[in-house]
């Protein structure tokens, strides 16, 4: 999934990376490969250079020369203590097609209270707004913290390559034969729905021992359009999630955790509520015990039935070194449906147990 070279020069200010890499700045969407060439022309103020070939799947062991990228952007900070910025612009080509045109920036701030994260991500090519995302944390001087998310993006990220999704061949160039390069970039964008998420969420300490945590997320997902034979998908609507837990930590020993949760969902097909206590108890510096239960009742917004769900879960872990430990897990589900179309009750019963190893080195 990865493997680069790095290296860098002090005296000229010179440094690069070249190999399989992840970045999420830049405008650089996920993992490639290819090349970062950086220069520190001030200290406030570094320019990268980025170019190579995007990696859709780690399974590929060859590289996708049909697909490249490249682009520029420019650290600029740390600004008056706390600010920090990347200015970006970026170019992706497939089969000798724009496949995404995109300029943005990042912000960061941060002081011992607060902190705030954003990024835009504009397509130039399609005309679009690709990405907006806000993060925002606050800790008053009581211990409490507030958090607020924002996240709007095209999903899939727009690029022309979506005009495939459906589509009964594999590359842009052999969608060349069968569309014009207007009605493949109408189909790119017929293929990405608008994804909205946001979430308001925070924590107080009750206890020097327990924490109340809580957020509330209200999600979108737009309808998408039919075209080239790909059938639209309709819009989710809003959906809503409320979420609250009470987070205790050195109850009865040192180490031990205890979590218990209430969760609501009203989505567009069911409403849902799920209580869980997760428990974490280390018995001496070798053995710990992690039993946990959950139950889940969900009705349908069709009115077609209801469903209970149980399920408790217990898990063993040995630590025979700081690397190597072993664990068994064993747990099952109870499940009762309740059709009311035909008036009928089905139960079913789920087990399961499995043991493994984990060795980190």
């Amino acid at each position: 999934s990865q493997m680069f070279l790095s290296g860098s020069h002090h005296i000229l200010r010179l440094s690069s990376r070249l190999g399989r890499q992840s970045s999420s700045t830049g405008g650089i969407l996920d993992r490639f490969d290819g090349g970062i060439l950086s220069y520190q022309a001030f200290p406030i103020l570094k320019a990268n250079i980025v170019f190579g070939f995007p990696v859709d799947s780690t399974s590929d062991t060859n590289v996708d020369t049909d697909k490249y990228f490249y682009g520029v952007n420019f650290d600029l900070g740390t600004i008056a203590d706390h600010w920090n910025f990347n200015l970006f612009a970026i170019q992706q080509e497939v089969d000798s097609l724009t496949d995404r045109q995109a300029i943005g920036s990042e912000v960061r701030y941060l002081d011992d209270t607060k902190s705030f994260f954003g990024l835009i991500d504009y397509d130039t090519y399609f005309d679009s707004l690709n990405t907006l995302l806000l993060v925002i944390n606050w800790n008053l001087p009581d211990q409490t913290n507030i958090n607020l998310r924002y996240d709007y993006r095209s999903s899939p990220i727009l690029t022309l390559s979506n005009a495939l999704i459906g589509q009964d061949v594999d590359t842009i160039d052999d969608l060349k034969n069968i569309y014009s390069n207007n009605e493949m970039k109408q189909l790119a964008k017929d293929r990405s729905s608008i994804s909205q998420l946001l979430t308001l969420g925070g924590s107080r300490p009750l206890h020097e021992k327990l924490q109340l945590t809580g957020d509330i997320t209200v999600s979108h997902i737009s309808s998408t359009d039919e075209s080239g034979g790909v059938d639209a998908i309709p819009s989710t609507g809003y959906e809503y999630f409320y979420n609250v837990q009470f987070v205790g930590s050195n109850l009865i020993k040192t180490g031990d955790i205890a979590i218990l949760g209430v969760r609501y969902s009203d989505t567009s097909t069911s409403n849902t509520i799920t209580g869980n206590l997760n428990t974490r108890y280390p018995i001496n510096t070798a053995w710990r015990i992690n039993p946990r239960v959950r139950a889940d009742y969900r009705r349908n917004n069709s009115n077609d039935g209801s469903r209970f769900t149980l399920s408790p879960i217990m898990r063993l872990e040995y630590r025979l070194t700081r690397r190597l430990r072993f664990e068994i897990e064993g747990g099952g589900e109870w499940m009762t449906t309740y059709d009311e179309a035909s008036d009928t009750e089905r139960q079913d019963l789920n087990w399961f147990v499995f043991g493994g190893y984990r060795w980190d080195f």
